[in-house]
């Protein structure tokens, strides 16, 4: 998202479309939540909020759709993104990092990650 954001392909103001899916996240569980509204529209910058302040599960599933066609096709390509810049002990199979005994991240891909987001996306 933030390589979209950077190269002007996706804009803070472009919205994304909330599914029942992406709604229904975290009732169940009591995991986090944004609390957007079902067949609503929200906006990136308000999603990205969302995920960094609030661990929003549902706005990650709100961004995975609307990015990735589906929650899996996003984790494919948050895989794919891993390994271009260099994560080689993570695997992604969801948005929100729920756990999944196929869903991991070292701590040292924890601070390549976060290495690469402050060298090359200062502003988030």
């Amino acid at each position: 998202m933030f390589q979209r954001l950077k190269d002007g392909r996706l804009k803070p103001e472009d919205t994304f479309h909330v599914s029942p899916t992406a709604w229904r996240q975290g009732l169940k569980d009591n995991e986090s939540k944004m609390w957007v509204a079902v067949d609503s529209d929200v906006s990136v910058d308000d999603l990205l909020k969302g995920i960094i302040v609030q661990s929003g599960g549902d706005a990650c599933i709100v961004v995975a759709e609307a990015m990735g066609g589906s929650e899996a096709g996003f984790a494919e390509q948050m895989n794919a993104r891993a390994k271009e810049i260099g994560l080689t002990n993570s695997h992604f199979v969801n948005s929100s990092g729920l756990p999944d005994p196929q869903h991991y991240m070292t701590s040292t891909d924890l601070v390549k990650l976060s290495a690469h987001i402050i060298r090359d996306y200062p502003d988030y």
